[in-house]
C-alpha cells in the first residue's frame, strides 16, 4: 500500500500531507505567514455569497466624509467608530472566504479600508490571494489532463486527434 503503514497497535496510517494547507508568507517576513487551501473550490462559492455585503460595506465606508462645503464639522468619532466596526466586518468576510485567518496578518498596522492606488486594502489582499488559487488550479488542471492524455493516447493516437 502506497503512503500507508501499520504502526505496532496495528493502526493503518495514511499519508494526506499532499492535502494540507500551502505556507505563504507575506511580504518576506516570517513573522506574517498564512496557511491557505489554494485547491479548495468552494472559495468561487464563498465569493458569490459574500461579494454582497463587501460591496455594502465599501459603499458605506465611501459615504463617511466631510461635509464638501465644509460647513459642517465632522463627527470624527462616529467615523472612526463606523470605520472601526466595518473593518471589523470586513476581516470576518475575508476570514470566511479564504476559511483561514488571513485579514489580521494581511492588514497589518491598517484597516480593510484604507486606499492605494484606488483601491482598498481588502481589494488588493482579495486580488492577490485569489491569484493563487486561480494559479493552482490551472497548474493541477494541467496536470490531470495530462495524466488523462496519457491514458486516452492509445484510444485516440494523436493522428486520428490531428484528422478531426
Amino acid at each position: 500500500m502506497e503512503n500507508t503503514t501499520i504502526n505496532q497497535n496495528n493502526v493503518i496510517d495514511i499519508d494526506l500531507s499532499v492535502t494540507r494547507k500551502k505556507r505563504i508568507r507575506l511580504d518576506g517576513d516570517d513573522n506574517r505567514i498564512i496557511e491557505l487551501n489554494t485547491a479548495d473550490m468552494g472559495i468561487i462559492q464563498r465569493l458569490e455569497q459574500l461579494a454582497d455585503k463587501m460591496a455594502e460595506l465599501s459603499e458605506t465606508v465611501s459615504k463617511l466624509k466631510y461635509d464638501d462645503d465644509l460647513k459642517e464639522v465632522p463627527n470624527t468619532s462616529e467615523i472612526s467608530e463606523a470605520i472601526t466596526k466595518m473593518d471589523i466586518e470586513m476581516c470576518n468576510i475575508i476570514d470566511d472566504l479564504f476559511q483561514s485567518e488571513v485579514a489580521k496578518m494581511c492588514a497589518d498596522g491598517g484597516t480593510m479600508f484604507d486606499m492605494f492606488n484606488g483601491q482598498y486594502r481588502y481589494e488588493i489582499i482579495i486580488e492577490k490571494l485569489l491569484n493563487l488559487y486561480a494559479d493552482n488550479i490551472t497548474a493541477e488542471t494541467d496536470k490531470i489532463k495530462q495524466r488523462i492524455s496519457k491514458h486516452t493516447a492509445k484510444y485516440f493516437p494523436k493522428d486520428h486527434m490531428k484528422k478531426g
